[in-house]
Order: structure tokens, then C-alpha cells, then sequence
């Protein structure tokens, strides 16, 4: 008998397609063939997008930031997924390649990482059902996770930043320069539906400026409200977030189109915008 070929798997045959499909869909869509997968790792580490608009963390801030969240109860997180790894492979994998592909970036954020977060929980559940513990004692283990004062801290502080942001998108603002580099104070894109970021550079034109309080403000402007940043310790004299707006800004005169958002898109990433399409 002559020796057939290998036969493609029915999972490498609906691969191949949905590669393609996807190589396809990018080109039509943005211009470029899988742009949705390299794009975002080219701005931000080598174009450096997010770092310079936002600031850079070191190596240590993930590991550190879980440690403050979860307290002691990192310890057992720790060797409840490791246990479910020897059964669940693959999802450790995976979520070990989203904790690394994020540390080698200089912006970081907690939430970046949530989908590792959320594949440990099975790995922990797995970790737990090889080898039952006691009620009590996984209560007194995991109880770091609801004692953690960086919890309450996170929360306060986007209450904080939520609210003055969803008092200034009630306005309608249609340019907003933005001169704070804080992750909670980031623009909350989200609340709004037709406005645009830009940084304090742009601020002389913008409609509204979210800025703390002893920001320099360009004439024409007038404090609207002002929220505290730290409210978990916000001491003796506590840093005011503030929003100033105008009556009549700059997208209610006529002129030229606004520049691209500068506090997201420095000169080397504008290339990069879709317009037209």
C-alpha cells in the first residue's frame, strides 16, 4: 500500500481558515494584515505610547500590587493554582503568558491582567478539590483578600474619579485636555459619546480641563468642581482633582478640525489612526 500523507486534524483545518479569515477581516477593516494582534505590542513596546502618556512601572509592580491586594492570602492562591496546574496545563500556560507579555511593558495597570486573574481561580478551585481544606481555615487564609486597605483605597478613589467625570460628560464637552498621570484618573472614555482627549498642551482649546487643583489654567476658564484624589489618607492639605469648563469653548466657534489626541497618540503613533474608513 502506498503511505498516505498525514492527515490534517479537524482542529488544525478550522485554524487555518479562521487565521486567514482574521488576516482578511484586519486588512479590509484597518489596512494592515493582523493588526489587531501586533499593533497593540508595537505601540506601547516600541513606540512606547503608554508609558509616555501615562508613565512606566517597574518589573516588580504586578507582583507587589497582588501582594498588597491579597495579603497573606497570596500564599495559598499560590499553592492552591499550582496544584490545579499539574491539571490544568494549558490555563497556567496562558496565564503565565499574559503576566509576562504585560511585565515587558512599561505602562502597567492592574486591570491589564485580568484575564490571568481570572484563569487562577479555576486553578485554585482545581488546587483546592485535590486536596480538601477546612472551612475555617481557607476563611482565615483568603480573609487577606477582604482585609486589604488597597481594596477600600482603589475604590474610594474611582468613586472619586467617576464622579467628576460623569459630572463633565453630562455636559457634553467636545475636547477635554487632560493634565493628570494617574490610573484612575485616566480619561473614562466609556461615560462620554462624542468627545476627544488631548493633553494640557492643547488646553487653550479645549472645552474642559481635568487638571489638579494648582494647575496653571489658560484664561477663559472656571473651576466647575473639584474631587479629593486620596481619600483613603488624604492628610492635612489633600490634592484636589479639578474640572474647569467655559461657557462657549472651542468647538462651539468655527475653525479647523482638532489635532490628534496628544496625550494618547504621540507624533510617531498618529500614522497609526484610522480615519476614513
Amino acid at each position: 500500500m502506498r503511505a498516505q500523507p498525514p492527515a490534517l486534524g479537524v482542529g488544525a483545518r478550522r485554524r487555518w481558515p479562521a487565521g486567514a479569515s482574521r488576516r482578511g477581516l484586519d486588512w479590509l477593516t484597518w489596512g494592515q494584515p493582523f493588526r489587531s494582534f501586533w499593533l497593540n505590542i508595537y505601540l506601547n513596546a516600541v513606540l512606547g505610547v503608554a508609558s509616555g502618556s501615562f508613565g512606566g512601572e517597574p518589573v516588580s509592580f504586578y507582583a507587589l500590587h497582588l501582594l498588597e491586594d491579597w495579603l497573606w492570602a497570596i500564599i495559598p492562591i499560590a499553592w492552591l493554582a499550582r496544584r490545579g496546574a499539574r491539571r490544568l496545563p494549558m490555563l497556567a500556560l496562558a496565564a503565565m503568558v499574559i503576566l509576562v507579555e504585560h511585565n515587558l511593558l512599561g505602562h502597567k495597570e492592574l486591570r491589564f491582567i485580568f484575564p490571568a486573574i481570572a484563569l487562577i481561580v479555576p486553578l485554585v478551585g482545581v488546587g483546592l478539590a485535590e486536596r480538601p481544606l477546612s472551612r475555617k481555615l481557607v476563611l482565615a487564609l483568603l480573609s487577606g483578600l477582604l482585609l486589604s486597605p488597597v481594596t477600600a483605597y482603589a475604590l474610594l478613589e474611582d468613586s472619586s474619579a467617576t464622579s467628576l467625570y460623569s459630572a463633565l460628560a453630562a455636559r457634553h464637552p467636545c475636547l477635554v485636555a487632560v493634565g493628570i498621570v494617574n490610573s484612575h484618573f485616566v480619561p473614562m472614555t466609556p461615560l462620554f459619546t462624542s468627545t476627544d482627549f488631548t493633553s494640557m498642551q492643547e488646553a487653550a482649546r479645549a472645552d474642559a480641563i481635568i487638571a489638579p487643583e494648582d494647575t496653571p489654567i489658560p484664561p477663559g476658564f472656571t473651576r466647575d468642581r473639584c474631587v479629593v484624589r486620596d481619600r483613603f489618607f488624604p492628610g492635612k492639605h489633600p490634592l484636589m482633582i479639578c474640572a474647569w469648563t467655559r461657557g462657549q469653548g472651542w468647538c462651539g466657534q468655527a475653525g479647523p478640525a482638532p489635532p490628534p489626541p496628544g496625550f494618547v497618540y504621540p507624533p510617531a503613533a498618529r500614522g497609526f489612526i484610522i480615519t476614513g474608513r
